[in-house]
């Protein structure tokens, strides 16, 4: 809870000085401010009950709560904050059927299904247009491949960090940014660190839509415990 404090405070602190710059006005009236709250809440059974001795968890449970503060038409701040849990059962922080069942290692093929306690912020970052059709996000984004979700989604995938900008020139639509996916806290001094750099370009031609788009990943020698890593991936 105390992160969460930390981080509302710094997006507050991020959308005043947005307001700063992009309005020379000092105050901004509560009826100009516009204020987006959403709330999603799922249940979902646990079938892995049915038919077995294990005491899993019968329902599993997830809620996010969405945040959109927009003080100026072109300026704002976003955030997302999940909660998962489980009920029945013993309600345990991981809850997996498949062999070795209930695993620690973050390696193990299931561990990303073991995380059911999972609970903080997902999404959260600071957005400005500085003209139409033009948009810069900076903050833990929310951002998929355009190549149907096949190399990276954010339905699933989360990132430490990254900043992100989208306009369009002409009839051409760009998508430019850089995502860090590694901090390596170990050694504050090595910087060793890994990212994800992404370039999208899309128009058309009458009826006919055409894209193209770059990914590169890049992970430096023992950051966090990762090898070199030096991937790229290029679609059309």
């Amino acid at each position: 809870m105390r992160n969460i404090l930390k981080f509302l405070s710094s997006l507050v602190s991020l959308i005043l000085l947005l307001i700063w710059i992009t309005n020379s006005e000092a105050a901004i009236p509560l009826d100009k401010l516009k204020v987006d709250l959403g709330l999603q809440y799922r249940v979902m059974y646990n079938l892995s009950n049915i038919g077995t001795e294990n005491d899993y968890d019968f329902f599993r449970q997830r809620m996010r709560i969405t945040l959109d503060v927009k003080p100026t038409t072109n300026a704002g701040g976003y955030a997302q904050i999940e909660y998962r849990g489980g009920w029945g059962g013993t309600s345990p922080s991981c809850s997996d059927p498949r062999p070795p069942g209930c695993v620690t290692d973050p390696s193990a093929d299931s561990a990303a299904f073991n995380r059911l306690q999972a609970r903080g912020i997902r999404y959260g970052y600071v957005y400005v247009s500085p003209a139409d059709g033009h948009m810069l996000k900076a903050g833990i984004l929310p951002a998929s491949d355009q190549l149907g979700d096949t190399i990276f989604s954010a339905d699933w995938d989360f990132n430490v960090g990254g900043i992100l900008y989208k306009g369009k020139a002409d009839t051409i639509d760009y998508r430019a940014a850089y995502l860090r996916l590694v901090d390596d806290l170990t050694d504050k001094e090595d910087d060793r660190n890994g990212g994800l750099y992404i370039i999208d370009l899309n128009t058309a031609i009458e009826a006919v839509k055409i894209g193209g788009h770059i990914y590169y990943l890049s992970i430096d020698k023992d950051a966090a415990g990762f090898d070199d890593t030096k991937q790229g991936w290029y679609g059309l």
